[in-house]
């Protein structure tokens, strides 16, 4: 994962207005396998199938329904995100502490996992945003990053500082998303 984050107003309309347009695509894309076996599931069951038949189909409708449910969730999600985002008043953060505490609560909150944290940006260096958003922002990247990293293997958080930009940059060795 790599977020930049910069103090530019209209890059950010930019990014979020892109980001809007391209949902359509991406939820059609990701409610179409989900509804597609529901469909198919119960299209075998009208077959008057034999009952330990049956339970495969039941099974597997379940399952879509309850992939179906967690995409409603994380749109559901994402809209209060955007809302709160859309509403908070900017204050200048000191992301270099605030990622560092981040990490040191990493540390306890996945004690099976190890983090590193590398800095290459001066201690003092601020930016304007929302610090409780860009902590969740974080929360929800190290989250992911814990559930697929390979045993025993480092989570890297760093935060580079170049071109009047900042780079956050979570990494885990795991598998790659398809």
């Amino acid at each position: 994962y790599d977020v930049h984050l910069q103090n530019n107003y209209l890059s950010d309309q930019f990014l979020s207005n892109q980001y809007l347009e391209q949902m359509a695509g991406r939820l059609s894309h990701e409610l179409r396998t989900p509804v597609a076996v529901v469909r198919s599931s119960l299209d075998n069951l009208r077959q008057n199938l034999r009952p330990e038949q049956q339970q495969v189909y039941i099974d597997r409708a379940e399952q879509g329904v309850s992939r179906l449910a967690s995409l409603i969730a994380r749109m559901s999600e994402a809209t209060r995100l955007e809302n709160m985002l859309q509403h908070v008043e900017r204050e200048s953060i000191p992301i270099v502490q605030l990622v560092r505490g981040c990490v040191d609560g990493y540390c306890l909150a996945y004690p099976k996992n190890r983090f590193e944290l590398e800095v290459f940006a001066a201690e003092s260096l601020s930016i304007p945003g929302n610090a409780d958003a860009i902590a969740q922002m974080l929360d929800k990247l190290v989250d992911n990053a814990a559930d697929f990293a390979v045993a025993g293997t480092p989570i890297q958080v760093s935060i580079r500082h170049s071109g009047g930009r900042v780079h956050l940059t979570i990494q885990n060795q795991g598998p790659l998303l398809p």
